[in-house]
């Protein structure tokens, strides 16, 4: 007979690493964090007479003005094209949900419906998604949308590159002005830093304003994943004393240029002339643009004399799947493309060391034109990843009466915002 078990941890992470199961988001590690973050967080498993176990998931639970939701991120784990699996599991996380006195849990699995080349064309469909989904709606699911944005509970879209090439090749698929901006970065001094728990704040700082957990999450997180050594973080650093001794000598030898000009204007023929001034106005104009980078980078060394942290990236590894779970730059050094960096070190650095695949996170449905995200979603697919679209977000009511009595507050289906 089928029933719903809590399992400890460790069960957990032997499921999910014998199923090859590549998400940040249904992990031991995970769960440890978010309890650490207030939620009440139970590892369970359906299982036979035999103790074998056909699914398993995640559960994060919070209480408030005592109502209880429920939020299995990333989706339950089982077999969603087996529709017995898939009813018994259903049936028994109601009840076992509904017994704990929780209304209603969302889930956001990793059921792909579609695949999309960097620039948008179709290059897959899932043949078994229209199944899937009916099955899914018959069973009570209920769909909440074809959302094109960032409106479900994580990203309906994600940006995912192949590793299954030399990493000399992968820099060739990158579209050309990026391999350009990332040959400027190592110009302009550019350093990659592998760094620890103490220098998450650089993360933090850039990404507090996009983002709605605080430092203490990045830090949970890290301290669950690293002793299993599934997390990764860096950053990129502008060498400030470098670059301004590069300007100096830049501003210097375009001077020596412009004082050799001068001198040719009056040495020049009337034939000669028109010419020599037309380079002499030229050598002026690069003469001033250096003397106001180096002016820029006198003040930037002043600011920061050991170094400014341009770009950061906190990298999960799940499996064969390096997975960037958050990534922030300093906007005011934007110019210096020290994210197309750090990105393709990265990028270089996993594939090197055998990993299959290289997920850059979340964008939006890039058929649907958007200024807000324009950017987000050229600088991902300029790796030339593909994009993977999901089904988006499910809920399941596990208690319809108490459901219904707190349907029109709707605080709840955000509670994990």
């Amino acid at each position: 007979m089928l029933k719903i078990k809590e399992i400890d941890g460790k069960t957990f992470d032997e499921y999910i690493s014998a199923k090859k199961i590549e998400t940040p988001y249904q992990m031991n590690e995970y769960g440890k964090t978010m309890k650490l973050e207030g939620y009440d967080v139970k590892y369970i498993a359906m299982i036979d007479d035999l103790n074998s176990i056909s699914a398993a998931s995640l559960l994060l639970i919070e209480s408030r003005n005592k109502i209880k939701y429920a939020y299995a991120p990333r989706g339950f784990l089982l077999e969603y094209n087996n529709i017995e699996i898939l009813a018994n599991f259903t049936r028994l996380i109601k009840k076992y949900l509904s017994d704990l006195g929780v209304i209603a849990v969302k889930i956001n699995p990793l059921i792909i419906r579609k695949i999309y080349n960097s620039e948008g064309k179709l290059i897959e469909k899932n043949p078994y998604y229209d199944n899937i989904f009916n099955n899914l709606k018959k069973l009570g699911y209920i769909h909440m949308g074809y959302n094109t944005m960032f409106e479900a509970q994580k990203p309906r879209f994600e940006a995912i590159i192949s590793l299954n090439k030399p990493y000399t090749d992968l820099f060739k698929d990158i579209k050309k002005e990026f391999r350009t901006k990332i040959r400027s970065a190592e110009e302009s001094f550019i350093t990659i830093h592998k760094s620890n728990y103490n220098n998450l704040r650089y993360l933090y700082l850039q990404v507090k304003n996009k983002y709605p957990r605080d430092l203490d999450y990045f830090q949970h997180l890290y301290a669950s994943l690293k002793p299993a050594d599934k997390i990764d973080f860096f950053y990129a650093k502008v060498d400030t004393v470098k670059l301004l001794d590069k300007l100096k000598d830049n501003y210097s030898k375009q001077d020596a240029i412009c004082n050799q000009l001068s001198k040719d204007i009056f040495k020049s023929s009337a034939e000669e002339k028109l010419n020599v001034v037309s380079k002499k106005m030229a050598a002026d104009h690069m003469l001033n643009v250096y003397k106001t980078q180096m002016i820029e980078a006198t003040t930037l060394l002043k600011d920061y004399p050991d170094g400014a942290i341009a770009a950061s990236a906190l990298i999960v590894k799940t499996g064969e799947m390096a997975f960037v779970i958050m990534d922030g730059m300093d906007k005011t050094l934007k110019t210096f493309n020290a994210k197309h960096l750090l990105m393709w070190k990265l990028i270089e650095r996993y594939s090197k060391l055998g990993l299959k695949r290289f997920n850059l996170g979340g964008v939006t449905d890039i058929s649907v034109e958007n200024a807000k995200y324009e950017g987000l979603n050229e600088f991902k697919t300029s790796f030339n990843a593909n994009i993977f679209e999901y089904m988006g977000d499910l809920e399941l009511i596990t208690n319809s009466t108490q459901y219904f009595m707190y349907e029109n507050t709707m605080m709840f289906r955000n509670i994990f915002k």
